[in-house]
């Protein structure tokens, strides 16, 4: 069965994502990556001497669960003191490869 969020973003989500691959020297500029069915996750794995991956999400929002899902784990967690606050505290997720 396919998720909803699959549903909702496989179309626009997709040609992002095939930009990405088509233009693999703007990877090391830009840091907006998705993962749906690790796609992306599995490209960046394979970027040569790439020793871990590192995330920092908000706990607010909906990040964390999706990061959690394709495998990264929590590693650190400091408060949100600024404006934005109301994302919630800093979560630092990472992989190791």
């Amino acid at each position: 069965m396919m998720s909803g969020t699959k549903k909702i973003w496989d179309s626009s989500w997709k040609e992002s994502d095939d930009f990405f691959y088509d233009n693999p020297e703007i990877v090391e500029k830009y840091g907006l990556v998705t993962c749906i069915d690790e796609e992306a996750l599995r490209w960046i794995k394979e970027y040569e001497g790439l020793k871990r991956i590192i995330v920092c999400p908000n706990s607010n929002l909906v990040a964390p669960k999706n990061y959690e899902s394709v495998g990264f784990r929590l590693y650190d967690r400091k408060p949100n003191a600024t404006e934005s606050a109301f994302t919630g505290d800093y979560l630092y997720y990472e992989i190791v490869l």
